[in-house]
C-alpha cells in the first residue's frame, strides 16, 4: 500500500495515526481507569482553577460536583457500561457547585498545563463533566502528537523505531490520559531527536546546532523535578552534544575533559547524597514511614548503610519481575490499572515489531559512533537504577523481597537509548521487512481496543 511506502515520511503519517488511535484508546479506556489518573486529573483541575482565577490555596482541590460524582468505575467496564459511558460524554452540566476533591497537591504543575487548559475550556463553555474531562484528555493527546511529529521530523535516522515506540499501547494509553507520563514521554523523545540531530545531521548549520542545544538543555531541565529526579542523568545528552560541538581539531582532548566532568559530577552526586543523608535531617537515619502501610520502609540512609541488602533486593526485582516490568508493562500488555491483560500473542507480536524496527536495513545511511553507544547505554543504565532506587526508598517496606511500585512505563523515556544499540553494521534485515513494522504496529493497535471491547463482560 502506497500510504506505507517509504517515500511517505513518517512525520507526515504519524499525526493522522497518533490522533485516530489516541481517540480510539480514549474511548476504550474511560476517564480515571488509567493508573493514578484520579490523582493526575486533580492536579490538572487545579491548573484550571489557577487559570480561572480561583486557586484552591491551602484548601482541598476544588472541582465541580459533576466531575467528583461521575466516572468512578476503576476498571473492567462491561459492554453495557461502555455504551452508557460513551452516551454520558454528551450529558449536560447538572451542577457547577464547587466541592473539595483532594487535599494532595504536587509541587510541579507544568506537566498538567495542557490538560488543565482543556478542562478550563469545558468549564467556560459550561459543558458537562464527560465533555469537560474529555477535553482535558484531548488537549494532552494533541500536545503529545505535535511533539511526536516534531520528534520524527527532526530525527536523522531510526525513524521507524521511534514511530513504533510512539504507537505502543502503553504510550497511547498514557498520552491520551491526564498522567504526567504524557509530558515525560513527549519531552524525552523530543530530547533524543534533538540529540541525534545535533550529533549526526551534517547538513545542519553550526548556528542551528547551538539553538538545538539550548532547546535540548531546557527540555532536560524540565524533566529533573519529575519522578523523584529519576531522569536527571538525561542532562548528559546536552553535555555530550556540547563536547561534540567543541571537539574540532582538539577532538581527543575535549572528549577526555568530557569524561572527567561526567565522572566528577557522578561522584559529587553520590558523595553529596551520602553526606546529606547521614549528617542532616533531610533523610531519616532510620527506616522510612511509607504512609500507605504501617510497616517501616527503605530510606535513603538505610540504603547507604545496608548496601548488601539493597543490592539483593534490586537483583531479586530484576530476576523475579524483569519480564513483567521490562516487557509486558512497558509495551502495554497490562492496561488500565494493570489488570487488563492482553493475550501473550499480542505481547510476542509487539515485541517482534519493536525489535525489527530497531535493526537497521541495508539502505540505512547513518549509524551510531561507538562513543555515542557507550554514552546512551550508560545514561539508560544509570536512569534505570535511579528509577529502581527511587521506588525502593519511597514505596518499599523493609520486609519486601523486591522493589514495590515499579512499572514498565517508567522506562519508556530511555528505551530508545537501549534499542538503538541494535542499529549496527553486523545485523541487518531486508528493506521490506524493516518497513513492514509501520503497518504492523498500526494494525495491532487497532486490534487492542477491538479485543478489549469484544472480551468485556
Amino acid at each position: 500500500m502506497k500510504i506505507f511506502d517509504k517515500r511517505i515520511p513518517l512525520y507526515k503519517l504519524y499525526p493522522f495515526c497518533g490522533m485516530i488511535l489516541g481517540l480510539i484508546f480514549m474511548l476504550i479506556l474511560p476517564i480515571r481507569t488509567v493508573p493514578d489518573e484520579t490523582f493526575h486529573l486533580n492536579q490538572a483541575y487545579e491548573v484550571s482553577n489557577v487559570l480561572m482565577g480561583t486557586p484552591s490555596g491551602n484548601n482541598p482541590i476544588q472541582m465541580r460536583e459533576d466531575e467528583v460524582n461521575n466516572y468512578n468505575i476503576p476498571s473492567h467496564y462491561t459492554r453495557e457500561q461502555y455504551i452508557a459511558y460513551w452516551a454520558s460524554l454528551n450529558d449536560p452540566l447538572k451542577s457547577d457547585v464547587m466541592t473539595g476533591s483532594s487535599s494532595f497537591k504536587t509541587g510541579v504543575s507544568y506537566p498538567y498545563f495542557a490538560g488543565g487548559l482543556g478542562i478550563t475550556l469545558g468549564r467556560v463553555l459550561k459543558l458537562g463533566a464527560g465533555a469537560t474531562l474529555s477535553l482535558g484528555r484531548l488537549f494532552d493527546l494533541i500536545v503529545f502528537v505535535v511533539c511526536g511529529t516534531l520528534t520524527l521530523w527532526l530525527m536523522p535516522f531510526a525513524q521507524e523505531l521511534m514511530f513504533v515506540l510512539l504507537l505502543m499501547p502503553m504510550t497511547l494509553q498514557q498520552s491520551m490520559s491526564y498522567s504526567y507520563d504524557m509530558f515525560v514521554f513527549a519531552v524525552s523523545f523530543l530530547s533524543i531527536s534533538l540529540f541525534l540531530r545535533i550529533n549526526y545531521d551534517e547538513k545542519q548549520q553550526a548556528k542551528n546546532k547551538y539553538i538545538d542545544l539550548g532547546i535540548l538543555t531546557v527540555l532536560d531541565i524540565l524533566l529533573i523535578p519529575i519522578k523523584s529526579h529519576a531522569y536527571i542523568f538525561l542532562m548528559f545528552l546536552p553535555l555530550y552534544s556540547l563536547a561534540h560541538l567543541f571537539a574540532g581539531k582538539k577532538k581527543e582532548k575535549i572528549w577526555k575533559i568530557f569524561w572527567i566532568i561526567v565522572c566528577a559530577l557522578v561522584l559529587v552526586c553520590i558523595i553529596g547524597w551520602g553526606v546529606i543523608a547521614t549528617h542532616s535531617g533531610i533523610y531519616p537515619a532510620h527506616p522510612a514511614n511509607l504512609g500507605y502501610t504501617d510497616e517501616p520502609g527503605f530510606s535513603v540512609s538505610y540504603v547507604l548503610h545496608h548496601p548488601g541488602r539493597t543490592i539483593v533486593v534490586l537483583l531479586a526485582t530484576l530476576v523475579q519481575s524483569g519480564e513483567d516490568h521490562f516487557i509486558s508493562n512497558l509495551i502495554g500488555c497490562n492496561l488500565e490499572d494493570l489488570t487488563l491483560v492482553l493475550p501473550g500473542s499480542f505481547k510476542f507480536i509487539f515485541l517482534m515489531i519493536i525489535l525489527l524496527s530497531a535493526v537497521a536495513s541495508p539502505d540505512s545511511e547513518i549509524g551510531l559512533r561507538k562513543r555515542t553507544r557507550v554514552t546512551l547505554f550508560c545514561i539508560a543504565a544509570v536512569t534505570t537504577l535511579c528509577i529502581a532506587v527511587g521506588m525502593l526508598v519511597s514505596w518499599t517496606p523493609l520486609t519486601s523481597p523486591q522493589v514495590q511500585g515499579i512499572q514498565g512505563r517508567y522506562y519508556i523515556p530511555i528505551i530508545f537509548m537501549l534499542l538503538i544499540l541494535l542499529n549496527n553494521r553486523s545485523v541487518r534485515i531486508s528493506d521490506q521487512l524493516h518497513h513492514s513494522v509501520v503497518p504492523a504496529v498500526i494494525i495491532m493497535d487497532l486490534l487492542v481496543p477491538a479485543y478489549i471491547f469484544a472480551t468485556a463482560g
